[in-house]
């Protein structure tokens, strides 16, 4: 089964505290490693500050995107990698710059094509619209098939690397984008690729490491 807890309260109710002594009580009953805490770039030093006065021997990990730019990014991954962590905290897009492997984006991909060919196969000849639309998004994945192919991989910094098995994601209404595979045209969504990234990673961790993710 899937776990998984969103935090609703309003503003001010506490929502980091929250995620911060979650984390910390999941490491500490061993039911998680190096808890990782994507957020707003906005208030990256806010949760680092919040962070460290909850727990002030708390050893933390901190990164936004412009710190992993060239080199520094192999260099933050292997630290994360290599270090005992009680958190990470990352700004939203340094999540994305962290991405899969490319066997395991390959693999994501494919499994996409083949859930929007099975749709087609089934799709109403009469209904062009819905049709069109399948047949578009296929050949959007196929693209992106070809240009994964011909891009060299960047070995060292994929997320499998890290060791880390818990996600904790503020502000995830920003996750809201996931591909759906719909006949009724209002309720299908090409998604984003942001939102992709985060599903292959949850799909991941929760194939490897239970649904506790």
């Amino acid at each position: 089964s899937r776990h998984g807890v969103g935090l609703y309260h309003g503003t001010g109710a506490g929502k980091t505290l929250e995620m911060i002594v979650g984390g910390m009580e999941l490491t500490r009953l061993g039911l998680a490693k190096k808890p990782v805490y994507a957020v707003p770039k906005g208030v990256l030093g806010q949760f680092q500050r919040e962070f460290l006065q909850a727990y002030p021997r708390a050893r933390i990990l901190v990164a936004d995107s412009s710190d992993l730019t060239g080199e520094r990014r192999h260099k933050f991954v292997a630290r994360w990698s290599t270090g005992n962590w009680d958190a990470v905290i990352i700004s939203h897009t340094a999540f994305k710059k962290i991405p899969m492997s490319k066997p395991a984006r390959l693999d994501y991909i494919n499994r996409e094509v083949k859930r929007l060919e099975a749709h087609l196969d089934n799709a109403d000849g009469d209904d062009k619209y819905t049709v069109k639309d399948i047949e578009n998004q296929i050949a959007t994945l196929k693209g992106r098939i070809e240009d994964e192919l011909k891009t060299p991989g960047d070995s060292g910094v994929e997320f499998e690397r890290t060791g880390s098995t818990y996600i904790f994601y503020d502000e995830a209404h920003t996750l809201k984008n996931l591909r759906v595979i719909s006949s009724i045209r209002e309720l299908a969504l090409e998604g984003n690729q942001i939102t992709a990234d985060m599903d292959m990673k949850l799909s991941y961790l929760r194939k490897n490491y239970g649904g506790r993710v």
